[in-house]
């Protein structure tokens, strides 16, 4: 989780982030999917979204093809130890579309960010920069906050750090 890797309130068009399919289905089930779209603009293989219709109702199908933008890396994604090969074409897309970001709420794909130096959100620290971009209130993102670590699988540190994410973003809005 890292709040360092993209600043608020650049003048430049909207944030991208390449996605995995963790982050877009707890999002979706917060009903924060169209609130993330509004934002940003969301990255996704063809694979992940392929993951996304799998299961599910049509209309969440065709919730996710409005909310994403389906993109193939420029080039194969190479294997990454530890990563599916789904994984490791987020990162490939997240390198060939110059995205601002990976989101995921998959560890293993977390992990690999965090060791390689690559800006990465989970479902629960992306709430802190919706906040800070204005893109959600901060009583909507202490809802979601509850909402999102009753869905997702976070270790109490990550809730910890989301939690403390997030009242920085509170405060900082409100000294504006």
């Amino acid at each position: 989780m890292s709040d360092k890797g993209i600043k608020s309130g650049s003048a430049r068009e909207r944030r991208s982030f390449a996605c995995d399919t963790s982050s877009l289905i707890l999002l979706h089930r917060v009903n924060l999917l169209e609130t993330t779209t509004a934002a940003y603009r969301l990255l996704v293989t063809p694979n992940v979204l392929a993951e996304l219709k799998r299961g599910g109702f049509p209309a969440d199908h065709r919730l996710f093809e409005q909310a994403t933008i389906s993109r193939r890396p420029k080039e194969t994604a190479p294997a990454i130890p530890g990563l599916s090969s789904t994984d490791a074409e987020v990162i490939a897309l997240y390198h060939s579309a110059r995205a601002d970001a990976v989101l995921s709420d998959d560890g293993a794909l977390l992990r690999y960010c965090r060791r390689s130096g690559l800006p990465h959100y989970c479902a629960l620290s992306l709430l802190s920069l919706l906040v800070a971009d204005k893109g959600l209130s901060p009583r909507a993102a202490e809802n979601a906050f509850s909402t999102l670590i009753m869905y997702g699988r976070y270790s109490s540190t990550v809730i910890d750090q989301g939690r403390e994410m997030l009242r920085r973003a509170v405060q900082k809005l409100d000294l504006e």
